[in-house]
């Protein structure tokens, strides 16, 4: 990955001293724009079209990145990865739209 960034797998050791950090420098924008969305549809008129689309948004950003969900699945168990808190925060926007839904 460091060779594809151009520079040395020293500086990007010096940056993402771990996997869930670089992780979670690639993947929290995507997180952030996922979970606001999902705060913009809760008041939406049609819960369950709203669930569906949500979902579709989240399986599409996750399926352009092999291996995501996993760690994504890791990091919610483990307080301690640089992934838990946005993996939680996205967690807890998709609860509340399902939750809405199956009301």
């Amino acid at each position: 990955m460091a060779r594809r960034a151009g520079v040395g797998i020293g500086t990007l050791y010096r940056h993402f001293p771990t996997r869930e950090a670089l992780l979670d420098a690639l993947l929290r924008a995507g997180f952030d724009e996922l979970t606001a969305k999902a705060r913009e549809l809760e008041t939406a008129s049609s819960p369950d079209d709203v669930l569906v689309s949500w979902l579709r948004d989240v399986v599409t950003f996750t399926g352009n990145y092999q291996g995501v969900v996993a760690a994504m699945i890791a990091a919610m168990e483990d307080t301690e990865s640089a992934l838990h808190a946005s993996c939680v925060t996205l967690r807890t926007a998709g609860t509340r739209l399902l939750t809405r839904a199956q009301a």
